[in-house]
């Protein structure tokens, strides 16, 4: 999913945190929802301006962000010792492998 569409980051808006494109609704009040047990439809009546597509695209958002990070995070820490890298890892792996099950319990 193109979720390039659907989320931005303004500093005149929500002083920059990403949101949902035409609304003030910040990603992280969708993924928190979403991880509390929220179902899609849920957030819809919650907030209105959303579509079910932009619901979405915060949460391709969220994996490619995630897996942007752990790779980022990799390369600057390359140096540091193996047992730190590891541990850091494993978590990030976590959030990725949560994400992966949120997907595939909501598949459309």
């Amino acid at each position: 999913m193109e979720y390039q569409a659907y989320i931005i980051r303004d500093r005149r808006i929500s002083g920059g945190v990403p949101v949902v494109r035409g609304t003030r609704v910040p990603v992280k009040t969708i993924l928190a929802s979403l991880a509390a047990g929220d179902k899609v439809e849920d957030l819809l009546t919650s907030f209105p301006t959303l579509t079910e597509e932009a619901v979405w695209a915060v949460i391709a958002f969220a994996a490619a962000s995630t897996v942007f990070s752990l790779f980022a995070f990799t390369l600057q820490h390359v140096s540091n010792s193996f047992g730190a890298l590891q541990a850091c890892s494993k978590q990030k792996w976590w959030m990725i492998g949560q994400v992966v099950l949120w997907l595939r319990r909501h598949e459309r």
